[in-house]
């Protein structure tokens, strides 16, 4: 901002008047103090005799010592805006004022005639503007920071709102976002509640200017469902998206459809990857297809009664290729999941099996290790068939705490989640005594590290989940680093982990990014950098003891298996450590 020197305000006209016109009550060294660094000296001849004669309805002088003073703050603010509408449109200016908010920082009143009103605080990180355009009043404020600034828009008519745009200019992230919401049945007063956007696009910009990422969203909502339809380009990796996104409002959305064109890293030729829900809860029916129409079936879910079959062949982006089938019939499940590297070498393979026989005996294996799971009225017998060893495990071990009420009820249905244990797990819960809390919903599932208690419902995939994490967390109030993280801060793991993270990150854009934020950029406030690693860990967990997922994180699932293929061999040993899991 230019600065005036005081010796030079004699050059400034309107500061002669105002020294001379006594209507406005006011001394030559008063005005010097109120238009010193004011842009009201660069004013011209014709404006400063237009403000200085300026009178409203009632025949008054708008300007007086006191709004004087006032347009001279408001010339000096950084951001020129308020001072700019206040000059484009002075013909109708009625008066000024000055108040404070709820901050105390000086809020600054015009007002215009046909009620058109401008405010701004004295930051200028705040501007009001309404104006009437025939029945129509139209609004207009922006909130401003150093690195961002929003501008939103509404326009009402007989108090009814008719619409509510907004535009965000994010400096940091290079991003310009516009949105525009529902205003079905909403006033002036209550836009801001429970608002419902209907479709926005935002752009990302290079730091040199040029575009880097479109997105486009538009949502469909009816009173259960909800539906979203994104549609990105990605100039500088040269990819393009569409996809749909659907759900019940209020709950997580699952992928419905993604059409993902690319070019492969590989073979640096043009892919096309469509992915689609199969009839297998939390698994995608996925094929890519290449520059000549020749078709590779990626992922594939078939059900068929209480049959279910799943074949994955996933490629990486530095073409590692995982392997993974699922076979369900009723009780019995077999999974089988191998990785090679991009030369082919076996990096680890995990074999399981659970077999219920009746409603008091079953069967599970890992890798040829295998158990037999006797069920009695208040314990489970677990018989290592490879030693012929037994362990005993009484039921109120895994249920009940020190200090904590345990329902009966809550036993019964802890049973109906070990009924579907496999025996290796079932030793795992008993050595590490960890508990179970039984949870009504998936939503409530979570593990405390400090009681050692799983909140779980009988979903096993999310029960695999939090125990994923009781084997990586381990809390230890004598110890003075009282919270430890055996697998997800392993060093072998985490360089891995990272290397394919950055990877995916330089490969994808935040669209496909945001379906793995889960494990890259989810955070803990325990002191623990990152709770990303922790998070994949768990899943690793779930896709290695469970046979499928569920639709709100197939996603999630599907991409973590895909382009983390390292990182989960690795996992996979440091998980099932005296299970026989091969290496080459």
């Amino acid at each position: 901002m230019q600065v005036t020197p005081i010796h030079n305000f004699n050059n400034n006209q309107l500061y002669k008047k105002v020294a001379t016109i006594s209507i406005l009550g006011t001394t030559a060294g008063a005005t010097c103090d109120c238009f010193c660094r004011s842009k009201l000296d660069n004013l011209s001849e014709k404006m400063n005799s237009k403000i200085l004669g300026l009178k409203n309805s009632n025949n008054e002088h708008v300007f007086n010592k006191k709004t004087l003073k006032i347009l001279s703050k408001a010339s000096a603010m950084k951001d020129s805006t308020f001072y700019d509408l206040i000059l484009k449109n002075i013909d109708n200016l009625e008066e000024m004022s000055e108040t404070r908010d709820i901050n105390n920082n000086r809020v600054y009143i015009a007002n215009l005639k046909n009620d058109e009103v401008i405010e701004a605080n004295e930051k200028g990180s705040y501007i009001y503007h309404s104006k009437k355009d025939g029945e129509r009043t139209i609004i207009k404020n922006r909130t401003s920071t150093s690195m961002r600034y929003t501008e939103r828009k509404i326009v009402v008519e007989n108090s009814k709102l008719i619409s509510h745009e907004c535009v965000d200019f994010d400096y940091k992230n290079n991003t310009i976002t516009r949105q525009n919401f529902d205003v079905t049945g909403k006033t002036q007063e209550d836009y801001y509640k429970d608002t419902k956007l209907l479709h926005s696009s935002v752009t990302k910009f290079s730091k040199c200017g040029a575009i880097d990422v479109k997105t486009t969203t538009d949502v469909v909502e009816d009173n259960t469902t909800l539906k979203k339809y994104k549609n990105e380009i990605d100039y500088k990796n040269q990819t393009k998206t569409n996809a749909i996104y659907s759900g019940e409002i209020k709950s997580p959305l699952s992928v419905a459809y993604q059409k993902y064109e690319y070019i492969n890293p590989l073979t640096n030729k043009k892919e096309t990857q469509i992915l689609t829900k199969s009839d297998v809860e939390g698994i995608f029916n996925s094929k890519i297809i290449d520059e000549n129409g020749n078709e590779r079936i990626e992922c594939v879910g078939l059900k068929n009664g209480n049959e279910i079959k799943v074949e994955k062949n996933l490629i990486s982006l530095d073409g590692t290729k995982t392997h993974h089938i699922i076979t369900k019939n009723g009780n019995n499940t077999q999974t089988f999941y191998e990785i090679k590297d991009k030369n082919g070498n076996i990096i680890t393979t995990v074999e399981r099996t659970f077999k219920k026989i009746s409603d008091t005996k079953a069967f599970s294996s890992i890798n040829g290790h295998e158990y037999a799971i006797t069920k009695l009225p208040k314990e489970y017998e677990v018989t290592d068939l490879n030693s012929n060893e037994t362990v005993k495990i009484k039921v109120k071990d895994l249920v009940k705490t020190k200090n904590i009420f345990t329902a009966k009820s809550d036993i019964k249905e802890a049973q109906k989640i070990l009924d579907k244990v496999s025996g290796d797990t079932l030793l795992t819960l008993a050595k590490q005594k960890t508990r179970i809390k039984p949870e009504t919903s998936i939503y409530k599932s979570a593990f405390n590290y400090i009681s050692n208690i799983l909140n779980v419902s009988d979903e096993m995939f999310v029960f695999n989940h939090e125990v994923g994490h009781s084997k990586d967390t381990v809390y230890d109030l004598k110890s003075e680093d009282d919270t430890k993280y055996l697998i997800s801060n392993n060093e072998e793991f985490l360089k891995t982990y990272n290397e394919e993270k950055q990877a995916f990150k330089k490969a994808f854009t935040e669209l496909h990014q945001n379906y793995v934020s889960y494990f890259t950029d989810k955070e803990y406030y325990d002191g623990y950098v990152s709770g990303g690693p922790c998070e994949a860990i768990a899943e690793i967990n779930a896709i290695f003891s469970t046979a499928i997922g569920l639709d709100e994180t197939a996603y999630r699932t599907f991409y973590l298996q895909k382009f983390f293929p390292k990182s989960i061999a690795i996992a996979s040993r440091l998980l099932n450590p005296n299970s026989n899991i091969f290496i080459k």
